[in-house]
C-alpha cells in the first residue's frame, strides 16, 4: 500500500467512527427530549386536571343558593317581599 492510500484509508475510518458517534449522540438526544417532552405531557394533563378541578369549586362557592345562605347567616340579611320593590324609570332622571 502506498502511502496516499494509507492516509485514505485512515481518513475514511475516522469519518466513520465520526459520524457513527455523531449518529449515537443524536439518537441519545432524541431519546432524552422524548422523555422531556412526555414529562411535560403528564404534567400539562395534571395541569387540566386541577383546573377542571378548581373550576368546579369555583362554581359550587359561588351558587346563588350558598350566597343566599351566607348573606343570610353572616350578615342578617334577608330577601325583600315584592311589595317592597319600587321600579325607577330612566324617564325621571334624564328629564323628559
Amino acid at each position: 500500500m502506498t502511502a496516499r492510500s494509507l492516509w485514505l484509508t485512515g481518513f475514511l475510518l475516522i469519518s466513520i467512527l465520526s459520524s457513527a458517534l455523531a449518529m449515537a449522540w443524536t439518537r441519545f438526544e432524541i431519546h432524552r427530549e422524548y422523555a422531556q417532552l412526555h414529562n411535560l405531557r403528564m404534567h400539562r394533563d395534571a395541569l387540566d386536571d386541577e383546573w377542571g378541578r378548581l373550576l368546579l369549586e369555583q362554581a359550587t362557592w359561588a351558587t346563588s343558593s350558598r350566597i343566599e345562605r351566607i348573606a343570610h347567616e353572616r350578615l342578617g340579611l334577608k330577601a325583600l317581599q315584592q311589595s317592597s320593590v319600587v321600579m325607577i324609570r330612566m324617564q325621571d332622571f334624564i328629564g323628559e
